[in-house]
């Protein structure tokens, strides 16, 4: 993940945030076995929560999930004042961002709009295509598709524009994207890790972090389930 010593890239933000979410979240657990004071810990679990939802969305969809369990493990008399709390400041940074874009461009964008062109861009009858396209040309006519086709220039639009293909190939094409799902699922857990646009193995020459023998993913896994 780190490429270069000066390169770094979104999953190491996003693993720190994650492991700081997680530790935190289990001290307050902690503190309230042990009938210590347990709001600074929460306080922290829910902002580093927001900050790793609006770096990566895909948690949006384990925030309900926590909520349930967290509501679950505290005690009755506080338990709806903490789940709110952790709710409310894991919401606050998505809040913010989306205030932010709709002052700067007049849209209610939650986050950012590229959730679209993402989710099209593995769903698709010829994902081949678009999950090897590089910078230059190729990318920006993919970009442009909206506006050629739709006259679309507003990021909110281009958003649902992309979602609406891509859902569109998936009602029409279910066995397919059912197999392409498997196949990504597959590529998923595999050992090999498929390498970005950029020459890996030059960079080694000169990173030190890449030097170090970490373990492969299919090593991993197995350790990370059985804890």
């Amino acid at each position: 993940m780190i490429q270069a010593n000066s390169e770094i890239l979104p999953p190491i933000l996003i693993i720190f945030l994650l492991l700081a979410s997680i530790y935190t979240l289990l001290r307050f657990c902690e503190s309230i076995k042990k009938d210590k004071l347990v709001t600074p810990w929460l306080v922290i679990s829910g902002i580093t929560y927001g900050l790793l939802i609006i770096t990566l969305t895909n948690f949006f969809i384990l925030l309900p999930f926590l909520i349930v369990w967290l509501y679950n493990i505290t005690i009755k008399v506080k338990r709806l004042k903490y789940t709110l709390i952790f709710l409310m400041l894991s919401l606050t940074p998505a809040f913010l961002s989306t205030m932010r874009n709709f002052i700067h461009s007049n849209e209610p964008v939650i986050i950012c709009y590229n959730g679209g062109i993402n989710f099209y861009i593995g769903n698709n009858s010829d994902i081949k295509r678009t999950v090897s396209i590089q910078p230059g040309y190729q990318w920006d006519s993919l970009m442009t598709t909206a506006y050629i086709t739709e006259r679309i220039t507003n990021f909110g639009e281009m958003q649902n524009f992309w979602y609406r293909k891509a859902f569109q190939f998936i009602i029409h094409n279910p066995l397919k994207w059912m197999g392409i799902t498997l196949k990504k699922a597959i590529l998923f857990f595999n050992a090999w890790e498929f390498p970005r646009n950029t020459d890996d193995e030059f960079f080694n020459n000169y990173s030190i972090v890449n030097k170090t023998p970490f373990l492969k993913a299919n090593l991993l896994f197995p350790l990370g389930f059985s804890g």
